[in-house]
């Protein structure tokens, strides 16, 4: 495979910032060879459908910021000066999925263990590290059952690793007291892990003229789970008798919705 588009993504903290750059004559298209192989079991006892995968992938030419530059901090210069070029990359895992039917309840449970690592010569000593979006485990079950007369009730949750992230583990100050931080490796630390749970009761009907309609309420993260989107680091003070004694730095995740309930009508024309 070969992808004439590169993905840039920063890596540090603050708002995540992944911008598709077009290949150059200096950066040419990334390629890919990808090595698959899988089976898929139907017992003939049970109502169940299982499936097993396994896939290892070879990437070329990829791109990356180079250390301490990002899209944001430098609007003025070309962005092929921002990048390290001519990077190696390795994916591999294991897939699963397995779906079934007991009674009026159906639904699945698919889970996949994998790697993602990337290697440049001039990031973080040209030793391999985890590529951005590295996720080690991925875990999905899908419930389904009819509540009560047209109506079905689906229960989804979801849970991935937290996804890794380059950020100073020490700060220490210069000559004029600038504080300068320090980091150990390219994404040396991983935000907390991503998890929550949907829940919908949908009815299909044919309304009264004739088409095929879809009504659907339910909640999006329904108790509520802070899902990291960015990372920040917080500075609190503690002062006695007007003067600072303690200055406590700790990383929070912020995150863009919490719960969010929905309403939604669809209407089919055919």
């Amino acid at each position: 495979m070969h992808q004439a588009l590169h993905l840039l993504s920063n890596t540090g903290q603050g708002l995540p910032i992944d911008i598709w750059a077009p290949a150059t004559k200096q950066l040419p298209p990334q390629n890919a060879q990808q090595y698959s192989a899988g089976f898929n079991f139907d017992p003939t006892v049970i109502n169940l459908n299982f499936s097993l995968g396994v896939y290892y992938k070879q990437l070329g030419n990829l791109t990356e910021y180079k250390s301490g530059f990002g899209y944001v901090s430098n609007l003025t210069l070309p962005w092929q000066l921002l990048v390290e070029k001519d990077g190696k990359g390795s994916a591999y895992g294991v897939e699963m999925l397995v779906k079934g039917k007991v009674g009026k309840m159906e639904g699945w449970l698919e889970y996949t263990l994998a790697w993602n690592n990337r290697k440049f010569e001039n990031i973080n000593n040209n030793d391999w590290y985890y590529a951005k979006y590295d996720r080690r485990h991925d875990l999905g079950i899908n419930l389904s059952y009819p509540a009560w007369r047209e109506w079905k009730f689906n229960s989804t949750f979801v849970f991935t690793s937290g996804q890794p992230a380059t950020l100073p583990i020490a700060y220490c100050e210069d000559i004029n007291g600038n504080e300068i931080p320090f980091y150990k490796k390219r994404n040396n630390l991983r935000m907390p892990a991503y998890h929550r749970l949907d829940i919908a009761f949908t009815r299909e009907f044919v309304s009264r003229r004739g088409r095929n309609s879809i009504l659907s309420f339910g909640a999006y993260n329904t108790y509520h789970r802070i899902n990291p989107f960015y990372i920040m680091l917080i500075e609190r003070e503690v002062e006695e008798n007007g003067q600072v004694v303690l200055q406590n730095r700790k990383y929070e995740a912020g995150t863009l919705f919490g719960i969010m309930p929905f309403i939604s009508y669809t209407v089919k024309f055919e």
